[in-house]
């Protein structure tokens, strides 16, 4: 019988809570996110597609968002030999109420030279909307780049 009365208890904290919606006022941000990291890796022989996903913190849009990121790749690597996109290379759009995209690159198994830079480098560069800020708030700019390094395997 206690049993039950938790299970009501608990079910209606969760109905009360679900009403308590504070609105937000800003600042509104996009950011990369890669499990809470800048930055991640993958081995040379790993055949995989990545999911890259890029957020946007900030009130409900109703209309059309374009961002705009550049790609950088180190000497070491080869768009075509090492990696290729499957999402739209160097944009992403948020369509209304849409508060994540993904950014897809296939990495293909290919042997590197670990003397060179292997990473790649994805950085927000432009917003349609200017009240949007790149990255976290704060002068790090903390999660405006997300870089993907390829290792050697040993």
């Amino acid at each position: 019988m206690s049993r039950r009365i938790i299970y009501i208890l608990v079910a209606l904290t969760g109905l009360v809570s679900c009403n308590k919606f504070t609105s937000y006022d800003g600042p509104y941000f996009l950011y990369f996110d890669s499990e809470k990291s800048s930055s991640t890796s993958i081995n040379e022989f790993g055949e995989l597609v990545g999911n890259y996903y890029l957020h946007y913190s900030g009130v409900q849009r109703s209309d059309i968002m374009t961002v705009k990121y550049e790609v950088v790749a180190g000497n070491g690597l080869v768009e075509g030999v090492d990696y290729e996109f499957e999402s739209f290379k160097g944009s992403v759009i948020f369509y209304p109420d849409v508060y994540e995209m993904t950014i897809r690159i296939r990495f293909l198994k290919h042997e590197i030279d670990a003397a060179r830079n292997n990473s790649l480098r994805l950085s927000l560069v432009t917003c349609s909307d200017p009240a949007v800020s790149l990255g976290y708030p704060g002068p790090l700019e903390t999660g405006k780049t997300l870089i993907i390094n390829k290792y050697k395997n040993e």
